[in-house]
């Protein structure tokens, strides 16, 4: 309750606080219906068939404010506070928190952008820091249901994080470099964990970004330090977990017809995945056939995994508006057990049309298909499944 109250409270004052020049109140109401066919893959559970209301498909619903201040010879000081939210039922997004998806601070001036603070990473799609979002692929980390690049990649950084810092360094000839380092990536995961510590994961990266509007390419390489003492609300095979090295890049160029995408990432003794393959298996199914979990968890964070993932993507400007194609595939195994492998793939098509510059409808429908192998697996069949989505986003 008391939560709700504060929301209301700063929600209610924001209209005064925009009267100053230097502020601005941005925002994403993004809400559709969305509806997945999944074939399970193992014998004796049957086809499901899911629909309903889904809240921020092409990225997530927001409310933001952004100011400034000149400081004078150049330089100057900003903020940005962003909240997450659900237009379907009205929580807040990003495990509950008010300004879930971003409160920094930064200063700027002839040596680059320094931000401090609770910030995407630059592998996520999480604006100003995030490089892998709709810039890298035409559906994003993915429409809802309908597969994306985050349908093969690896997550560690699905949330933005805590106790963040980020450079970037000034433009040169379209070029940048940028760092950045976590002290604590998710700090409501411990029950005892201390930042800049071991005692919680915490993150490093650099990157490389271009952009001169006609094409964008990002190169990025981060690395994970994963707790190696405490408790842990999560838990991994190991007291002392091998670190998570990714390295991924991206790249867009616009055409005369519409965009071209390429993308692919490579990851090593990764734990996290947003888009886990066992969406698929109906794990209350499962239990009641007597299945252990540990042998259809394949994506769990019990397990560190090495592999790989590619995508490539188009945006054709047609019937007024522009169809989206995307195809992907993706091949995992464990980092300590190669023989358990998953490989993925899917074929993903859209039409977005805009009724106005704030006003889009958007349509998605994709085929992803998991294939299991190895011992623990050798009872399933390839699961798939078909999904789509429609819907409208209004930004403001």
């Amino acid at each position: 309750m008391k939560k709700t109250l504060l929301a209301l409270s700063i929600l209610a004052a924001l209209p005064m606080v925009a009267q100053s020049s230097e502020i601005t109140i941005y925002g994403k109401v993004d809400v559709g219906l969305s509806y997945t066919h999944i074939d399970h893959g193992v014998d004796g559970v049957e086809n499901s068939d899911n629909f309903g209301m889904m809240s921020g498909q092409t990225a997530g619903s927001r409310v933001g404010m952004r100011g400034y201040e000149e400081l004078g010879n150049g330089m100057k000081v900003g903020f940005i506070l962003e909240t997450g939210f659900n237009v379907d039922d009205g929580q807040l997004g990003q495990g509950g928190r008010f300004f879930g998806r971003q409160s920094l601070l930064y200063l700027e001036g002839d040596f680059g952008n320094l931000k401090v603070g609770h910030m995407g990473s630059f592998m996520s799609g999480f604006p100003d820091t995030g490089l892998f979002g709709g810039n890298m692929s035409p559906f994003a980390v993915g429409l809802g249901e309908v597969a994306g690049h985050r349908f093969l990649y690896s997550s560690e950084d699905a949330l933005p994080m805590d106790n963040t810092i980020t450079y970037t360094s000034p433009k040169f000839a379209g070029w940048q470099v940028m760092a950045q380092y976590s002290g604590g990536m998710d700090m409501n995961k411990y029950d005892d964990g201390v930042e800049f510590e071991s005692s919680v994961d915490r993150y490093a990266a650099a990157a490389i970004h271009f952009d001169n509007k006609t094409t964008e390419f990002n190169l990025a390489v981060d690395w994970t330090n994963f707790k190696s003492y405490g408790n842990n609300k999560g838990t991994y095979d190991s007291n002392d977990p091998d670190d998570g090295w990714r390295i991924a890049f991206g790249v867009r160029h616009g055409v005369s017809f519409g965009n071209l995408y390429a993308g692919a990432q490579y990851f090593k003794d990764s734990r996290h995945f947003t888009q886990d393959a066992n969406q698929f298996y109906k794990r209350g199914a499962l239990a009641s056939l007597g299945e252990n979990k540990e042998d259809y968890g394949f994506l769990n964070n019990d397990h560190a995994k090495d592999g790989y993932g590619i995508n490539l993507g188009i945006d054709y400007f047609a019937l007024g508006g522009t169809i989206k194609g995307q195809v992907g595939y993706m091949n995992a195994e464990w980092s300590e057990d190669s023989s358990q492998e998953m490989k993925r793939w899917f074929v993903s098509a859209g039409y977005w049309y805009d009724f106005s510059k704030r006003t889009t409808l958007y349509s998605g429908i994709s085929y992803i298909r998991d294939s299991l192998d190895g011992s623990r697996y050798a009872r399933y069949d390839d699961a798939s499944c078909i999904a789509a989505s429609l819907g409208i986003v209004h930004n403001f």
